[in-house]
């Protein structure tokens, strides 16, 4: 979310008015007017533009949780290790029998981390989780020093409505799929629990 870097100390991003400005290889933060708070040449892992991050049950987005996370460690860990520290996280986190440590954690972020968010900043979160509602449909993390007048609206323009067409475009072809005759009872009930 920008609020630090890897590759420069202390808080980047912390003042309601700090703008992430991302160009030529380079990463500004700046005031409303202009002035300049930080500079990374090169950075080797960017923030979200908007301070605007996706959890979903569906992979639908480049930069939702899990693929942020994914870079992240990445970058910080080499990509050589990169399963073996998504296994250390799952299996923290609590991998479940038959998930994998990508389904852990966003299994986490759908329904765990934003009350042990609340629990560690004692109610005064520096992320806000906006949701769609209790059936684990859609949410977001904002991290709440780059919200702005039209980060709800960003949020509704280019995630939900996008995530709404994915959904449709699922429940149409499982819709045509058990339809199929030739389908197999077994892979009915599959169908029908997505």
């Amino acid at each position: 979310m920008g609020r630090y870097s890897i590759d420069k100390p202390g808080l980047i991003i912390a003042n309601s008015d700090d703008e992430l400005v991302i160009e030529n290889k380079k990463l500004r933060v700046e005031s409303y007017e202009g002035e300049l708070r930080h500079e990374i040449e090169s950075p080797r892992f960017i923030p979200d533009a908007f301070g605007v991050i996706p959890v979903t049950t569906e992979r639908v987005f480049d930069n939702d949780i899990v693929t942020k996370i994914e870079e992240f460690v990445k970058v910080v860990y080499g990509p050589e290790t990169l399963n073996e520290n998504l296994e250390f996280i799952g299996t923290h986190l609590g991998i479940k029998t038959g998930e994998s440590p990508r389904e852990a954690i966003k299994r986490y972020f759908i329904k765990d981390f934003y009350t042990d968010h609340l629990q560690r900043y004692k109610k005064r979160p520096i992320y806000w989780m906006v949701n769609s509602g209790k059936k684990e449909g859609f949410s977001a993390l904002i991290y709440m020093h780059r919200y702005r007048d039209n980060t709800i609206g960003r949020i509704r323009a280019d995630y939900l409505n996008r995530y709404q067409e994915v959904l449709e475009n699922i429940l149409d072809s499982n819709s045509r799929r058990l339809g199929d005759e030739n389908l197999k009872p077994k892979d009915k009930k599959i169908i029908e629990k997505k």
